[in-house]
């Protein structure tokens, strides 16, 4: 929900139904990419906590072989070992956010503020490089903190909005700055909250499928 509650607001979509799954599935997939080589290396590291923060992330992970072709090692292996695994791994796709949701607001205000920044700054000094305003909004943000990891997290927030604005909004960045000013973060938090069921009935439909392939390949 961080970076894809843009995905439950009605007044984004004015497709088709396909139209709407291709663009939502390209933009996840231009966020998720890096993140899925990020938690693979970790992950093929011997660090076994990083596939679950991996689909904890992604909703589109199952699209990644290096996640399916796990859940099916646990799911041909079994032991109660693997199971604990296998629901953990359930668990954290579906999330675990709604009882949480008032830090995730002020993390995605946080990231909104972020952004906005940028982008008026960019609009202020055209020929500003990208760079140099990125380390003005961290100072103005922190002004106190000299850690070089709030220029990181800035960053990564930017390049973030900067794809949504890319796919969503005809105008591009300015445009998002409007929309962000113009919606409320609860409006679309509750519609986010209504599609869980949604996302529990996707999980479970793809954990029967996981275990149905696994059943086959025993039966060959």
């Amino acid at each position: 929900m961080r970076f894809n509650y843009f995905y439950f607001d009605p007044e984004l979509y004015f497709q088709s139904p396909e139209e709407q799954r291709k663009k939502l599935l390209d933009v996840d997939l231009s966020f998720t990419e890096p993140r899925s080589k990020h938690f693979r290396k970790k992950f093929e590291a011997g660090d076994e906590e990083a596939i679950f923060e991996f689909v904890k992330e992604s909703v589109f992970c199952f699209q990644y072989p290096w996640v399916t072709d796990q859940i099916e090692k646990w799911s041909i292996e079994g032991g109660q070992e693997n199971r604990e695994k296998l629901k953990r791994l359930f668990k954290c796709y579906i999330g675990d956010s709604r009882g949480r949701t008032s830090n995730l607001k002020e993390i995605v205000k946080r990231d909104q503020t972020i952004f906005c920044e940028i982008a008026k700054f960019k609009k202020k000094f055209p020929r500003k490089p990208l760079g140099e305003i990125v380390g003005m909004v961290a100072s103005k943000l922190w002004p106190e903190d000299e850690n070089l990891e709030k220029e990181e997290t800035v960053w990564l927030v930017y390049k973030k909005y900067k794809r949504v604005s890319k796919h969503f909004f005809k105008y591009g960045e300015m445009e998002l700055v409007d929309y962000i000013k113009s919606t409320t973060f609860d409006h679309i938090l509750e519609r986010a909250n209504a599609l869980s069921l949604s996302l529990d009935y996707r999980c479970s439909m793809c954990q029967g499928r996981i275990v149905l392939k696994s059943e086959r390949k025993l039966d060959d």
